[in-house]
C-alpha cells in the first residue's frame, strides 16, 4: 500500500471539486500495516483494501512506519480522518489536534477500553470526549464510550480477507509436516510479548505451552512472527514442548487458522478479536476467555484456569454451522454515508 495513494482521477486535494469524486475530499485513513502482523495491522491492510475495490475516495498515512512530521502533515492536509490505533497517547494528541483545528475525527479504539495503565487511561477518556465520533470494538467498551461522548458507536473488527499479504506456501509445507505426528491441531498467535495493568501476560502464552506439555498427543501451531514470544519462553523454561510449532517469519494467520482444527484466544484483555472472527468465518471452532462479550459459538474458559483449559484442550471442540460473523467494513461504510463521508 503506497502512502497518499491516488485514486483514478485525483491527483491531489486540488481536484477535491471535481464532478468525478462522489464527495469533496479524500478521507484520511491513520493507521498502522504489515509488518509486523496483529490484529490491528491486518484489520487497517484490509480495510484499505475494501476502500480501494469500491473506490472511495481516500488517502492513507502509515503511523509506525512514517515519521511525525509526514503524520501530522497529513492530518494538516485533509478534514476528515480516521485513526485506527490502541495507543491512548495517540489518540489523545490526534483528538486535541482536530479539535482545535475543527477537522472531523472518528477514531476505532483497537482494545478493551479501561485496559491501559491509570495516566493513558485519563488522556484516552479525554479523547473520547473530544472526537467526533468514537467507534467501539465490544459493547462493554462502547457503555463506557455513550457516558462521555453519544456520537460513540460500536462497530465489528472483523473485515473479510481479500488477499493474501504474504507468500504463506513455506507456512502450509511446515504445518502439514506437523500434522503427520499430531492429527488435531490448536492454533493461536501473538505479534509480541505484552502485559495488562494487572502485570497478566496479555497472550497468556506461558500457560498455553504449559498446558499443551501436558496433553502430549495434541499439537499447538503458534504463530509468533516477531519470534519474540519463542526467545521470551526459552528464558523462563528449560525445554520447549515438541508438539508446539513455532512459526517466526512473516505469514497471514489466516492462513494457519485455514489449516488448523481450532483457535484458542486465550487472552487476559480483548477488544473484538479479528482471529475468533476469522476462525468462525472459516468455520473454525473457537476457545476463548471470557474477558469480553464473545460470539456464542465459543467455548469460553476463565483466564488463569489452566485446568479448564486443559479440560477443553482435551475434548473435540464442537464445530458451529451458519455463524452469522459481522463485517466491520461494512458497519463503518453505514457511518460514513450517514455523515456524507462516501
Amino acid at each position: 500500500m503506497q502512502e497518499f495513494k491516488d485514486l483514478p482521477n485525483m491527483k491531489s486535494d486540488d481536484t477535491a471539486n471535481d464532478k468525478s469524486l462522489t464527495k469533496k475530499t479524500p478521507i484520511l485513513i491513520l493507521g498502522p500495516t504489515p509488518p509486523p502482523v496483529g490484529g490491528v495491522t491486518v484489520h487497517v491492510q484490509r480495510f484499505l483494501e475494501h476502500l480501494e475495490r469500491d473506490s472511495i475516495p481516500h488517502r492513507f498515512c502509515d503511523i509506525r512506519k512514517n515519521s511525525k512530521w509526514r503524520v501530522i502533515t497529513a492530518l494538516l492536509q485533509h478534514n476528515r480522518i480516521h485513526l485506527h490505533t490502541s495507543n491512548g497517547n495517540l489518540i489523545y494528541l490526534t483528538a486535541l489536534a482536530c479539535k482545535l483545528l475543527r477537522k472531523s475525527l472518528i477514531f476505532t479504539y483497537h482494545g478493551n477500553f479501561g485496559r491501559s495503565q491509570t495516566k493513558t487511561h485519563k488522556l484516552e477518556i479525554k479523547a473520547v470526549q473530544k472526537a467526533f465520533l468514537p467507534l467501539a470494538l465490544n459493547p462493554q467498551s462502547l457503555e463506557q464510550f455513550k457516558t462521555l461522548n453519544s456520537n460513540a458507536k460500536c462497530v465489528a473488527a472483523f473485515v473479510p480477507p481479500l488477499n493474501d499479504i504474504f507468500d504463506n506456501q513455506p507456512i502450509v509445507e511446515k504445518i502439514n509436516v506437523f500434522r503427520v505426528r499430531y492429527p488435531f491441531l490448536y492454533c493461536t498467535n501473538a505479534s509480541y510479548v505484552s502485559f495488562d495493568q494487572n502485570g497478566n501476560e496479555v497472550y497468556g502464552i506461558t500457560d498455553l505451552v504449559e498446558v499443551f506439555d501436558s496433553i502430549p498427543e495434541k499439537g499447538l501451531v503458534f504463530s509468533d512472527p516477531t519470534g519474540q514470544y519463542k526467545q521470551f519462553l526459552k528464558q523462563k523454561r528449560t525445554s520447549l514442548p515438541p508438539n508446539v510449532l513455532f512459526l517466526n517469519e512473516l505469514h497471514d494467520f489466516v492462513t494457519v487458522i485455514k489449516k488448523s482444527d481450532c483457535l484458542i484466544r486465550y487472552t487476559s484483555t480483548d477488544g473484538d478479536s479479528l482471529s475468533v472472527k476469522e476462525s468462525l468465518f472459516f468455520n473454525v471452532p473457537v476457545i476463548a476467555t471470557d474477558v469480553v462479550n464473545r460470539p456464542e459459538a465459543c467455548h469460553l474458559v476463565s483466564y488463569g484456569d489452566k485446568a479448564k483449559l486443559a479440560e477443553l484442550v482435551s475434548q473435540t471442540p464442537k464445530v458451529f454451522d451458519s455463524v452469522d460473523v459481522s463485517n466491520g467494513y461494512e458497519d463503518v461504510m453505514e457511518i460514513y454515508k450517514d455523515l456524507g463521508w462516501c
